[in-house]
């Protein structure tokens, strides 16, 4: 049972990473993408493409944050239940 539980914390904790990774990430570029084609020049567009996107990947996380979370409970419950995430079978 110790080991069923700790391999649905790891499992857990592995789904929320990678959907708030992938959210904010793509947050991040596409308002990143969209900041940076107005300045010709490349650095100076590559610092402000970067600044609004770190800004919109934290806007993600806020305003999302908490669904995510329940998201990936419900998708790791969900797989130790029906013990189809590996860790989880009796």
């Amino acid at each position: 049972m110790f080991r069923r539980t700790l391999c649905g914390i790891l499992w857990f904790a592995l789904v929320w990473f990678v959907m708030m990774g992938l959210g904010g990430g793509i947050a991040g570029a596409l308002a990143g993408g969209h900041a940076s084609e107005s300045d010709p020049n490349f650095h100076e567009g590559f610092d402000q493409g970067f600044a609004v996107g770190v800004q919109a990947g934290a806007r993600f996380r806020q305003h999302y944050g908490g669904w995510v979370f329940a998201g990936a409970a419900v998708l790791t419950g969900a797989g130790i239940f029906f013990q189809i995430l590996p860790g989880t079978r009796r």
